[in-house]
């Protein structure tokens, strides 16, 4: 319970200076909609909670965050794993989003205090939209780079959720979790979850939140069986 308390002291924290950021930095062509955006853009305090949980047990060296927007969830993602020093990835192609011609400049503003553990990667992870591929920087399995916990907050379509597993899948060291974001909020999502865990033997499946659906938008953790980690 205590734990709990001071994450959410901490998440209030983080989500009042990253939103201070944002209008600082919107301040010539900010407005109440736009605001409302990085806000409900933003990861909820009980996801934040379950995500906080889960970094704190695995302790991963390397973390893979899909989907960055405007940068709150990396924040958050390297907030949590401060004490270790994780290093984050964040993989986003920075297109314009919710009135945000460029959501990089501020994502990087928000994350300065954390520059020497960031590395940020302007791409697509997986296959890209059809009027994209041609010109796109995708990520995909042939990356070198591993992972501890991949977090994906990417495209919500369904065939989007199933190659972005796809991907983070072949990215991930043994005992390594892969977290979906809005597992319960977005039908597409929840879809793809469910034939994930009915179809894949070698991962078992978690979803988070299912009692607090008016508070979270679900965090899914998929984690490799022991089965396939000899």
């Amino acid at each position: 319970m205590m734990r709990m308390t001071r994450d959410a002291f901490l998440y209030i924290a983080s989500l009042m200076r990253y939103l201070v950021v944002v209008y600082k930095e919107s301040a010539e062509n900010c407005d109440r909609l736009k605001m409302l955006h990085a806000f409900s853009g933003s990861i909820k305090l009980i996801d934040a909670i379950y995500l906080a949980k889960l970094l704190r047990r695995e302790k991963p060296k390397d973390i893979l965050e899909v989907g960055s927007f405007l940068g709150f969830s990396c924040n958050w993602l390297l907030t949590v794993s401060s004490p270790w020093n994780a290093r984050v990835v964040a993989v986003d192609p920075n297109i314009a989003h919710r009135g945000f011609s460029n959501p990089r400049h501020i994502l990087r503003k928000v994350n300065d205090v954390f520059s020497d553990r960031l590395t940020i990667v302007t791409a697509y992870f997986g296959t890209p939209p059809a009027g994209e591929r041609e010109n796109a920087k995708v990520i995909d399995s042939g990356w070198s780079e591993k992972f501890d916990v991949v977090f994906v907050d990417g495209n919500h379509s369904y065939e989007s959720v199933i190659n972005n597993f796809q991907v983070g899948s072949t990215l991930l060291r043994p005992n390594g979790v892969i977290a979906f974001h809005d597992a319960i909020s977005w039908p597409e999502v929840s879809r793809a979850i469910e034939d994930i865990k009915q179809q894949s033997t070698d991962f078992d499946v978690v979803i988070q939140g299912r009692h607090a659906k008016r508070l979270c938008e679900g965090v899914a953790l998929l984690k490799r069986t022991q089965q396939y980690n000899r």
